[in-house]
């Protein structure tokens, strides 16, 4: 058998443009894959962990309305002595946040949460620089996004800003960056500023962060709802209490992907639409280059269907012809993946990849596999029929 090398770069010498646009869009494709893989292998990483949920619980009434927001950190101690399974709990609230003064001027931002020190742990939450919060007041950890809108291009840890917002209309506070952090992979409202929750607090702590002891899972997720119905019964129903009927504590232990948002993030989906569409393009433009060929190399094949070659033979040359283009455009695409997706990741942060990437050798060595598979069915058509060339039909037409 020929060596398949060897006709692809004769038939890339025959048609240039034509070839060329091939490999561009091989290689276009191959980013493509590595870019959708690459988000959707992170996404995937994300996933519940058994020994660590969340609890929230309130108050509904009669009208099928309710209210989470029962928790106060003062109550930790009790709830911890009451749920032996669980290794450590902390809370996440809402807090003051959305208008922040730095450098004489004023900047709106997303949400804020007040939480404790073991926040960072239990909910997985990225630190890039610093550290998190140790619970001292003042401190803040700002989100990377954040950091480069109100500081620049300076460092953002040790920066001091004000914190204009106060629901209750208090003075304003003077916050210092201790850390800077991704956002919340699975949270749709991730916050840009958290700060030191407090008793004092705007409202109660609305979500209570439990991570269990290795292998006791179930067994704190059980412990710390009796303890929180425990704990809260009866309490603040005077305030809640309805015409329609009495309240009753409402209690839900919720795994992270069941407390997450409905909102879904579109960026993978699009990455994959995108790679979807660049390989249909692909396999198009190699199916019409393989149909051109036929007829041009149609007298070659049948000369060698004439000197004995058989149809097999034929078929998985021109395969291999296919296939030696594809990898070629592969690779080159995968290395510059190599290059291209940290300096992206790096530019844009989390406004485009949220989740971070996860490009590996692995992902290279998939999408270069995909890109083979393609090719082949792209180029079973043009190859099977260049097999049925006859050679007494060339000979009549000669």
């Amino acid at each position: 058998m020929p060596n398949p090398f060897q006709f692809a770069w004769t038939r890339a010498k025959r048609q240039p443009i034509q070839a060329l646009l091939t490999l561009l869009t091989v290689c276009l494709s191959a980013v493509a894959v590595n870019t959708a893989l690459s988000v959707s292998s992170q996404v995937s990483t994300s996933s519940d962990d058994p020994d660590r949920f969340k609890v929230v619980a309130g108050y509904t009434d009669g009208n099928n309305s309710s209210t989470y927001g029962l928790f106060k950190p003062k109550d930790l101690p009790a709830l911890s002595k009451l749920a032996d399974a669980a290794q450590t709990l902390d809370l996440q609230g809402w807090a003051a946040g959305d208008l922040l003064e730095y450098g004489g001027k004023r900047y709106k931002q997303g949400q804020a949460i007040s939480t404790g020190p073991h926040y960072a742990e239990l909910s997985g939450l990225k630190m890039l620089q610093g550290s998190f919060l140790s619970g001292k007041p003042g401190e803040a950890v700002v989100s990377q996004d954040f950091a480069r809108a109100l500081f620049g291009s300076k460092s953002a840890l040790g920066q001091s800003f004000r914190n204009l917002s106060s629901y209750e209309g208090g003075p304003s506070a003077v916050l210092r960056v201790v850390g800077v952090m991704q956002p919340p992979q699975t949270d749709s409202n991730a916050a840009h500023l958290i700060v030191p929750i407090k008793d004092e607090a705007y409202g109660n702590s609305s979500v209570l962060w439990v991570k269990a002891k290795p292998g006791q899972g179930v067994a704190a997720r059980a412990q710390v709802l009796a303890a929180v119905r425990q704990t809260y019964k009866g309490k603040g129903q005077a305030q809640n209490r309805d015409d329609q009927g009495a309240p009753r504590l409402l209690v839900k232990g919720m795994s992270e992907s069941e407390f997450s948002s409905s909102y879904v993030d579109p960026i993978p989906r699009l990455f994959a639409l995108f790679a979807a569409a660049m390989l249909v393009i692909g396999a198009v433009g190699l199916f019409s280059l393989q149909l051109s060929e036929n007829s041009e190399r149609a007298h070659e094949v049948g000369l060698r269907r004439a000197m004995g070659a058989s149809s097999r033979g034929i078929v998985l040359e021109r395969l291999l012809e296919a296939g030696t283009l594809v990898l070629f455009g592969g690779l080159l695409g995968s290395a510059l993946s190599a290059a291209l997706l940290p300096l992206m990741h790096s530019i844009t942060g989390t406004s485009l990849f949220r989740n971070g990437l996860n490009f590996t050798p692995l992902t290279a060595l998939s999408t270069v596999l995909l890109l083979l598979g393609v090719a082949a069915l792209s180029s079973l058509y043009p190859a099977w029929q260049a097999a049925r060339v006859r050679p007494s039909e060339l000979l009549r037409e000669a």
